[in-house]
């Protein structure tokens, strides 16, 4: 599936894609896939928030299996808003339980220049609270992260399963996807946790033999 957002489709300040759902606002995940290949290719404004198997979870949901296998692409022009991107999901609230999450698919992300952050994960780009807690979530999907300009003077988060760490505690987890970057700005990496300077609650039994390779790397997990 290809996807093209221009400026006379724009509604919303939010696009959200995924192969199962764009936006999931209560219930359970239980034993949902996705095999199929989806490109975004952004020509306007909007954040995108986009998954593999769903871009945003919000509201109370448990997630129990879910797993993507299809290669995902986003590819921007020229960007003034955020941007998350993960193999199984994009983005999810305080209230969302997750574990059994499974991406097999490569994640590449490319933005020609923007002004704002992209956080892109092997399982979920963003989780949007802190010490949440991950079991039994794996990554072998390549990440590849391309941004040859920027203005943007914050950081850009870039790891193996959760884009951004805030005291989350990661439980029987594992990556194996290499992961790629090459660009200018300010990155903040991970093979299976990105750098974080906040309090972090632990890692448990978890595993990684990722290659993290690339230039101008600022932090690195």
């Amino acid at each position: 599936m290809t996807v093209t957002i221009n400026s006379s489709d724009l509604k919303h300040a939010q696009a959200k894609f995924g192969g199962v759902a764009g936006d999931k606002p209560t219930g359970v995940f239980d034993r949902v896939y996705n095999e199929g290949n989806i490109t975004i290719n952004q020509n306007a404004k909007p954040s995108v928030v986009f998954g593999g198997v769903a871009g945003w979870l919000t509201g109370s949901i448990e997630v129990t299996d879910a797993k993507n296998s299809g290669n995902l692409a986003l590819n921007t022009k020229e960007s003034t808003d955020k941007h998350w991107c993960g193999g199984v999901f994009g983005y999810m609230d305080s209230n969302v339980k997750i574990s059994g999450c499974v991406n097999e698919g490569a994640v590449s992300v490319n933005v020609n220049k923007t002004n704002s952050q992209c956080f892109i994960g092997g399982v979920l780009g963003n989780a949007n609270a802190a010490g949440k807690t991950f079991t039994n979530c794996e990554n072998s999907g390549q990440l590849t992260f391309n941004l040859p300009e920027t203005t943007q003077t914050g950081f850009f988060y870039l790891d193996g399963l959760v884009g951004t760490n805030t005291g989350h505690t990661y439980v029987n987890c594992k990556n194996t996807g290499d992961i790629n970057y090459e660009g200018v700005g300010k990155i903040r990496l991970g093979g299976l946790v990105p750098y974080t300077n906040t309090s972090f609650a632990g890692t448990v039994k978890c595993n990684i033999t990722a290659k993290c390779t690339g230039k101008d790397f600022s932090e690195v997990g």
